[in-house]
């Protein structure tokens, strides 16, 4: 029996097996390393809420896709808080924190942008440095193949692609800093005081993924689409993504703003508290 999991406006009813055939249609089952930013809004649910996500992530499972990672961030030192490897919570989505709450998972230890990987671990992960959207970071492994995509499942690739920062560290853009931030990291029993490096927008710039980046990537065969519900879910090829952001960044250093960096003085005031992006 086919199990129904969400409704749309229109009164359709949405299956797991139509999800995972959806998936499957963007090629996702194909990626080596799958990193998956979530919005689950798809549409009412038919099962409870808990159910309901255990058996989207059942779906996303379904790929057997040797490594599945979701972001957890916190952004801990961001909000003069202490990162807890096991118990900090995530605000990135209930699927997410679902997944990180799982037995069996593998998190990182990074108090800003901290991951959750589900599978084979990539080793590099073991010894991420501290900057947590630059050289070294866990969005460096995603950079290096095609192999290595991002999964947007129900969200925006205009609102929460995150790899675009690490390629702005890697670019060295203009309008962003370098910003330490220390504070303690619980690891079970162990406490230590670190610092980690956030790549910081000077506080006049305002940062925005117009659409009509989205469509450049689409129109290049680096991003694909689909609907599914009330939502769209998307695969983007990680490698092609870094290479197309950087050789438009010599084109327009303001492709990712919404208007140009200098258009008035830049400062590093910083405001702490209830960050939960990266600013």
């Amino acid at each position: 029996m086919k199990i129904e999991l969400f409704k749309d406006t229109k009164g359709i009813i949405y299956t797991l097996e139509n999800v995972i055939s959806s998936l499957k249609e963007l090629n996702a089952h194909k990626a080596k390393i799958l990193y998956i930013h979530t919005d689950i809004g798809f549409g009412k649910p038919l099962l409870k809420r808990k159910d309901f996500i255990a058996k989207l992530y059942e779906a996303i499972k379904a790929l057997e896709v040797k490594t599945l990672i979701f972001p957890t961030y916190t952004f801990s030192f961001c909000n003069n808080k202490y990162y807890d490897i096991k118990n900090s919570k995530t605000r990135m989505g209930v699927l997410n924190e679902y997944v990180r709450k799982k037995e069996g998972t593998f998190r990182t230890i990074d108090p800003l942008l901290s991951v959750c990987v589900v599978g084979e671990v990539p080793e590099k992960f073991n010894n991420l440095s501290k900057l947590s959207c630059g050289k070294g970071s866990s969005f460096e492994i995603l950079s290096e193949s095609d192999d290595n995509m991002f999964l947007f499942f129900g969200a925006k690739p205009t609102e929460c692609f995150t790899f675009l920062h690490y390629v702005e560290a890697i670019a060295n853009v203009p309008y962003r800093y370098e910003k330490e931030f220390t504070g303690k990291i619980i690891n079970g029993d162990i406490i230590t005081e670190e610092t980690y490096n956030l790549f910081t927008l000077y506080d006049t710039v305002i940062p925005s993924v117009d659409i009509g980046f989205q469509n450049i990537l689409e129109s290049k065969n680096i991003l694909k689409r689909i609907t599914l519900g009330e939502k769209e879910i998307m695969i983007i090829k990680g490698k092609s993504a870094f290479e197309e952001t950087l050789e438009y960044f010599k084109k327009d250093i303001n492709i990712l703003l919404a208007r140009p960096y200098d258009s008035f003085k830049l400062g590093k005031n910083y405001t702490y508290g209830n960050v939960d992006s990266i600013k």
